[in-house]
């Protein structure tokens, strides 16, 4: 005897509902409508307590603290903070702006944005422009923000590392992406 693909499916469709066992998306052509109701799953975040604490952890080290602030302040993506120039953040005078313009060659997508910054950012950013300063790397417009220990820009891997090196410092009971931010 044979059996077309249709009453297949529907046996098999009839049999896992009895069993609870599979879940196969309604087809139009079948008369089989059930549905199985899916948990809403939220996205994981850090809790306020542990925004603090990161913070508060990362306070002695200027860049990655300002990285942790500006994710948790804008919610830029990885890419986009590793990517950022001085002359997006800062005038040619170093003052800090209140608008950040996002370059299409480092928005999702290729596409260009504007990024408001909270004050407490700004004074982060002053702060930041002094140590800068003080320590001679790069402060035209073309010289990337964040820098690794060799003066060449960050990569998104030593962000990555740095961000979950700092939650066990922390004393984070459980570690998250960077993602979370």
């Amino acid at each position: 005897m044979k059996y077309s693909v249709a009453e297949g499916m529907s046996f098999t469709r009839s049999y896992a509902a009895e069993m609870r066992l599979l879940d196969f998306p309604s087809h139009p052509r079948m008369n089989c409508s059930w549905e199985v109701p899916v948990p809403h799953l939220s996205p994981q975040t850090l809790t306020q307590a542990e925004q603090r604490t990161l913070l508060r952890a990362t306070s002695g080290n200027r860049r990655d603290h300002l990285i942790y602030s500006l994710a948790l302040g804008t919610g830029l993506r990885l890419t986009e903070i590793v990517g950022l120039n001085v002359g997006d953040l800062y005038t040619t005078g170093g003052k800090p702006k209140n608008r950040v313009r996002l370059r299409p060659e480092i928005a999702k997508n290729g596409r260009a944005g504007d990024v408001f910054l909270p004050d407490a950012l700004l004074a982060k950013f002053r702060r930041f422009w002094r140590h800068n300063a003080a320590r001679r790397d790069g402060l035209r417009p073309e010289d990337p923000l964040f820098c690794s220990q060799s003066r060449t820009r960050i990569s998104p891997r030593r962000v990555q590392f740095a961000f979950r090196t700092w939650q066990v410092k922390a004393g984070f009971d459980r570690l998250y992406p960077f993602h979370c931010l």
